[in-house]
């Protein structure tokens, strides 16, 4: 996810905890600046994405609101095994 995906990124209060995630796990995200990449732990719940510094933490950094949104695959060198690059288009 690069930065500018991230922007529709916003703080909030911690998400409803008896709405069950629909996934979760560790993705990377670029960030809008300085374009490096975090590695962060990421909640799916309904139609928002949340993300936590980690999968410890009871209250997320940010969240995207996904309703519309589309989920766009960005093509990776095939030698560097395990990578999965998507950005979300708001």
């Amino acid at each position: 996810m690069t930065g500018e995906q991230m922007a529709a990124f916003h703080p909030l209060n911690t998400p409803n905890p008896l709405e069950r995630p629909i996934k979760m796990g560790w993705l990377k995200k670029q960030r809008s600046i300085v374009k490096n990449w975090q590695q962060r732990y990421f909640v799916l719940r309904a139609q928002q994405l949340y993300y936590y510094k980690d999968e410890e933490d009871s209250k997320p950094q940010g969240y995207m609101y996904l309703p519309g949104s589309t989920v766009k695959e960005i093509a990776t060198n095939p030698e560097e095994a395990g990578k999965f690059v998507f950005e979300v288009i708001p």
